[in-house]
Order: structure tokens, then C-alpha cells, then sequence
């Protein structure tokens, strides 16, 4: 059911990521039209707890090694309408814009962008009025499958088959479903980070960790 997809997504978009900041917005003349933005971090950057005599005594300091991921701030955008108090989700934007210099590395990008390509888009965006800045950004297609999909637990609006007219599955499938697109997100900026950042061969990588669609 569409009611359940904005509790799910939030579950996952927790569980891989570190989120850092949040907005929401309501346009006063439509109260039912909702967008809220996420503002997060690779999971590797999440602090971890000191926790001494089940007591917390701060946390602990980054990984040097991972410091690098901060190059790639992560950016949700999720818009929905409310009514009688559940909330359905319309649509949902995930990117990442790295900043990072990567011309000298673009065939190793590439090949990266065309190992992932079922689940991320990379585009390379060129300012017109200054040619020389370029940018990278990443966006997940978890949007284009939540297009597609619907969780209808019930079996609702059957058509004459017996068969939902949209997919129908469980709350679960649905769930691996976003969990699939968001490790796949992730594994790719740090394959990206590897490679153009740190300068990492390709066949020096320890897996290029990318999970086909479900």
C-alpha cells in the first residue's frame, strides 16, 4: 500500500546512510502537498559511540582513510501529499554532487558509471558561462522502479486476470527493493572515491560491489 511507502523509505534511507540535516516545506495553499529534503553523508562517515561501563564517553574520531568521502555530500529529496493522515509518496530524488576533480581519470568513471548503470546515472554538468567548471553528479534510479512499483498488500483494484493491475507485493520485497538501489548508491561513491580520489587501480579494488536490481 502507498500509505506504507514513506515509513519504509525512511527505515532504509537511516539504515545507509548518515543523515545530517532535514527540511520540510508545505505550500500554504495546498497543505497536503509536502517536500522534505535529507541531508547526508556516506555511512562510512557515521560517529560510532564510546561507550565505557554502558555509559557514552563521546565518540570515537573518523577514519582517516574515509575522510576523502566527504567529498560527496548526499542530497534526498522526497515529495508526497497527505491525506487523512497517511502520507503517499509521489516521487523521490537521491543524489550525490562530488567534489572532486576526475578529468584525469574519466575512462576509469566510465567504466565505473557502465558497471552500475542499472542503478545510478553520473553526469558530467558543464557551466556555459564558465566552460572550465565542470561537476560530477550522481543520481540513484531508485525513482524510476518506485515509478513502477506499488505495495498492495491486499490485492486491491484486481483486474479481470485476478492480478493487481500494479505490482503487487509485500511490505518485505518492497523494502529490498530500496535497500538494493541505496547499497548500490553508496558501494558506487565509494568505489568513485577509491579510484579518482585516492588513485586506486580498478583491478586493485577489492570488489566493485554492485547488486543488480532486484
Amino acid at each position: 500500500m502507498r500509505d506504507m511507502m514513506y515509513d519504509l523509505l525512511m527505515q532504509q534511507l537511516r539504515k545507509h546512510f548518515y543523515l545530517v540535516f532535514h527540511e520540510r516545506y508545505q505550500n500554504e495553499g495546498a497543505n497536503d502537498h509536502v517536500i522534505e529534503r535529507h541531508g547526508g553523508k556516506h555511512p562510512l562517515l557515521r560517529p560510532e559511540l564510546i561507550i565505557v561501563n554502558d555509559q557514552v564517553h563521546g565518540f570515537k574520531r573518523i577514519n582517516k582513510r574515509y575522510s576523502s568521502l566527504e567529498n560527496f555530500p548526499i542530497l534526498v529529496e522526497i515529495e508526497y501529499v497527505i491525506d487523512e493522515g497517511e502520507k503517499f509518496v509521489e516521487f523521490i530524488d537521491l543524489h550525490a554532487e562530488a567534489l572532486i576533480k576526475f578529468k584525469n581519470r574519466i575512462k576509469d568513471l566510465t567504466y565505473l558509471a557502465n558497471v552500475y548503470h542499472r542503478t545510478v546515472v553520473v553526469e558530467n554538468i558543464q557551466t556555459l558561462t564558465t566552460p572550465t567548471e565542470e561537476s560530477l553528479v550522481i543520481y540513484s534510479r531508485l525513482n524510476e522502479v518506485l515509478a513502477e512499483l506499488s505495495i498492495n498488500r491486499d490485492d486491491e483494484d484486481d483486474d479481470e486476470d485476478g492480478l493487481s493491475s500494479e505490482a503487487a507485493m509485500s511490505e518485505s520485497e518492497f523494502s529490498l527493493i530500496v535497500e538494493t538501489y541505496l547499497v548500490s548508491f553508496v558501494n558506487f561513491l565509494k568505489a568513485v572515491d577509491d579510484v579518482v580520489v585516492k588513485g586506486k587501480k580498478i583491478n586493485k579494488l577489492d570488489q566493485i560491489q554492485q547488486t543488480p536490481p532486484v
